[in-house]
């Protein structure tokens, strides 16, 4: 789990901290450059956590129901709960609708259906782990 220090710091340095990484976001160019910043920026817990996130809000969005979520994804269902909550934000809901549209556009097999088909299909599993 992530922490967060207990020692809080001044509200002005901490909206200077956080436009500066929107910014630095912002500049991301290519799915290149934004992994290699990741890759160094965030731990291997984080990653996951942003990934899970991600993933149970378009499993809710494509109308996945919460114990699918939950035992696909190793998530509880408060954690999708709150996820779902945040779908209400309009700004958050228009991200995951673009995210879900472009699966619809690649018109090719969805990591979400890979997932969903490889817990009971052998050779789904297969092409998943791979």
């Amino acid at each position: 789990m992530t922490r967060v220090s207990k020692n809080p710091i001044k509200q002005e340095t901490f909206t200077k901290i956080f436009s500066t990484f929107y910014e630095m976001i912002v500049d991301l160019h290519d799915k290149q450059e934004v992994k290699a910043v990741f890759e160094v920026f965030l731990s291997k817990a984080e990653k996951v956590m942003l990934a899970k996130r991600l993933a149970i809000a378009v499993m809710l969005k494509e109308g996945v129901d919460y114990r699918s979520i939950s035992q696909e994804l190793k998530v509880s269902t408060a954690t999708i709960r709150e996820i779902n909550s945040k779908l209400e934000v309009k700004s958050f809901n228009a991200f995951i609708s673009k995210v879900t549209k472009q699966f619809d556009k690649n018109k090719r097999t969805s990591w979400l259906e890979a997932a969903l088909k490889a817990k009971t299909d052998m050779k789904a599993r297969g092409k998943l782990f791979r």
